[in-house]
């Protein structure tokens, strides 16, 4: 077989067979998918909404201290808003037991040192602006807590706060949120449509792989690839709107003067109708070379394949025995 009659099969395949290469592309695709989502999946954190929710809360607020401006000791404000009568009423508000994980906190660290106690207030020197975080467990309960300091602050009793004004600069908000950043999410969008693509592709080819397989183990003939044939073989492939006179033609016309027409299946009488109308006598039809007398000389022969009912096996018979006939020209025309 040449490779333009190759391709063209293949061609012919693709366009016969494309529900099952579609499906196949399909079901690739998503596979590809699936498996990607499963192994960006955290499974270590699946069960646990405070390990994949624990983002500290952040509260800012200035103080002015009347006649003196800024008022600047965080320390001081981290101390008394940690206090046990305060630290009771926000825990009463919040419903989050705060002072057990602020006494765990204290037993382990130096307090007064550490930046990264459960409750802690920290100025920014530039501005005097104070951020207040809280964490004490999952975002949830830090946002929580965050608020009743929120609302502590704006309505605090303590004479501390006598001679001085406090402005909060925003509500209560995470830290970092656990949102994935706009960035963060075009790299993955454009990650998961890149494995959609490359599983789409091989997908496709999967898919012509099967539709190669099932007509390449089907028994009957169904493309020019799928069963062998020598390159000095005249090949004649008629599409289906062929004219029977013209199958006729393609199978009469030669210049030798001995043919053995060979079909497993019985030529259609509107087929013979047209054979015979052409004034030539040189023609046996047999339904196998082993039918042929052996005292006949056959010049050329002529094989009909009947695509989707001519089998492998009985045309592979006749090319074995044609071993008995060396100098015989071969016409192959599938129909």
């Amino acid at each position: 077989m040449d490779i333009k009659t190759f391709v063209l099969e293949i061609v012919g395949l693709i366009k016969k067979e494309k529900v099952t290469i579609i499906i196949s592309a399909i079901i690739v695709t998503i596979l590809a998918i699936a498996i990607q989502l499963v192994a960006h999946f955290d499974f270590d954190n699946m069960n646990s909404e405070e390990e994949v929710s624990s983002v500290p809360a952040k509260l800012d607020l200035y103080i002015e201290q009347e006649n003196l401006g800024a008022f600047a000791n965080s320390y001081l404000i981290e101390t008394l808003i940690t206090e046990p009568e305060v630290v009771s009423e926000i825990s009463s508000v919040s419903n989050v037991n705060i002072s057990t994980i602020l006494n765990a906190y204290a037993e382990e660290n130096e307090v007064i040192y550490s930046t990264e106690d459960p409750i802690n207030v920290e100025r920014n020197t530039s501005s005097n602006i104070m951020m207040m975080t809280v964490n004490v467990g999952s975002s949830k309960d830090n946002t929580a807590v965050a608020k009743a300091y929120y609302n502590w602050f704006e309505n605090t009793p303590a004479p501390f706060f006598n001679d001085k004004q406090i402005f909060l600069i925003n509500e209560p908000e995470l830290i970092d949120d656990p949102v994935v950043s706009n960035d963060t999410q075009s790299k993955s969008i454009q990650f998961f449509i890149v494995r959609a693509v490359i599983g789409l592709i091989f997908g496709t080819l999967v898919g012509v792989i099967v539709a190669l397989l099932k007509v390449t183990l089907s028994d009957k003939i169904r493309y020019g690839f799928t069963y062998g044939w020598n390159t000095k073989d005249i090949y004649i492939k008629e599409i289906e709107s062929t004219p029977s006179y013209k199958i006729a033609h393609d199978l009469l016309n030669s210049q030798l003067s001995s043919l053995a027409i060979l079909s497993e299946q019985p030529i259609s009488d509107d087929l013979k109708k047209e054979m015979n109308k052409f004034n030539t006598k040189n023609y046996t039809i047999y339904n196998q070379i082993a039918n042929i007398p052996i005292e006949i000389k056959v010049d050329e022969f002529v094989f009909i394949i009947k695509r989707n009912e001519t089998t492998k096996k009985w045309y592979s018979k006749q090319r074995n025995d044609l071993k008995l006939y060396p100098n015989s020209r071969v016409k192959i025309v599938e129909i």
